[in-house]
């Protein structure tokens, strides 16, 4: 017995603690999500690989749940509230940002299906509700295209609207999963291409923005969401190498652009973070936490994730270059959730006596 009804419950009860005790009480936001996406790739490609940590794979997974559990349950009182669409639906790019709703769960829910086996109905269930989210967000996500491409908004574009691609590729990667009878390699073939027209949209978006554009500072128009250039791609040749719904030389082709990407837009992170130390200081241009980070641990942990997925490069350079990935890659993934994860507690974390202090002193407004 693999005791997932117990550890669930437990850290749904020790993360509601630690919610409503220790945290700050803050609504949450859209792209919440980001944060089960990345902790769940971490788990399920880079945990096996650290030898001190990977026993714990079973409570970590729980903690998972539990994370997952009490974002949507922020995310549910909104829709009791009667505010969901105002918060989280109505602004035609932030809404892209419901993507991590899709991928958080298809992640999780194959984090589940690989350390437990005592599930019972829940997969299909996640599964079920996910498929149902995910259509919902691509009606939405069809018609804020069209407002995007007829507006000024193209002139705010960012990296969100890739989310269309990787919440698809994550359905592909899930279904494959749950129902591996329907998922037949041309219904894979049309899903995954269909996640690659979203990226190729959103590219372009971005592109003309970005590379085509003037009016706009690396330190502050340039986004932690970018980052989902390379991540999008990552996802879509995992569901590719993991489903081999095309040739084998499509894969070597999405891993090289991957990898050109990582580095493209990773130099221009340093280059950003550089500028925002210069502008902003070291606390708050490089240290300020912002929940559109777990995207960059997201879009880390899933190169990862594609790289170790398939073995031989057509081209040897790239084969070297593969082979340093997947043998020393699993670090870095480490090491960017760890230090998100500090970030994330000694920037949010609002201790008892602190949080008692401040009700004194707001006359018991505590919000």
């Amino acid at each position: 017995m693999d005791q997932f009804p117990f550890l669930a419950v437990t850290a749904i009860i020790l993360g509601g603690f630690i919610r409503f005790i220790f945290l700050k009480k803050v609504t949450v936001s859209t792209p919440s999500m980001a944060a089960v996406m990345a902790a769940g790739i971490f788990l399920f490609a880079s945990l096996p690989k650290i030898p001190w940590l990977s026993p714990f794979s079973k409570e970590l997974s729980a903690v998972l749940f539990a994370t997952w559990f009490w974002i949507g349950a922020s995310i549910l009182y909104t829709v009791f509230k009667g505010d969901i669409y105002k918060k989280h639906f109505e602004h035609p790019i932030k809404m892209f940002a419901v993507g991590t709703w899709v991928a958080g769960t298809s992640v999780l829910t194959n984090v589940l299906l690989k350390y437990f086996t005592d599930l019972g109905f829940l997969p299909a269930m996640l599964a079920a509700f996910n498929t149902g989210l995910w259509i919902v967000y691509l009606i939405f996500c069809l018609k804020n295209y069209v407002t995007i491409l007829s507006g000024p908004l193209k002139d705010k574009i960012h990296g969100v609207v890739l989310l269309a691609t990787v919440s698809t590729q994550s359905l592909v990667l899930l279904w494959n999963n749950i129902y591996p009878t329907i998922m037949t390699p041309l219904v894979d073939r049309t899903i995954i291409a269909l996640g690659i027209l979203f990226y190729l949209i959103g590219f372009i978006l971005i592109a003309r923005r970005f590379f085509f554009n003037k009016g706009w500072s690396l330190e502050d128009d340039w986004t932690n969401t970018n980052c989902i250039i390379h991540g999008a791609i990552s996802i879509t040749g995992l569901a590719q190498a993991a489903t081999h719904a095309f040739p084998a030389a499509f894969t070597w082709v999405l891993w090289t652009w991957v990898f050109v990407w990582f580095i493209v837009v990773e130099l221009l992170e340093v280059y950003r973070a550089k500028k925002r130390i210069a502008k902003y200081g070291v606390k708050s241009g490089l240290f300020h936490y912002d929940v559109t980070q777990w995207s960059r641990n997201f879009t880390f942990g899933m190169f990862y994730a594609f790289t170790i997925q398939f073995e031989g490069f057509g081209v040897p350079i790239l084969g070297k270059l593969h082979a340093l990935v997947a043998h020393y890659g699993y670090w870095l993934v480490f090491l960017f959730i760890f230090i998100e994860t500090v970030l994330f507690l000694v920037t949010q974390v609002d201790p008892l006596w602190y949080s008692k202090n401040k009700r004194h002193r707001e006359g018991g407004m505590l919000y």
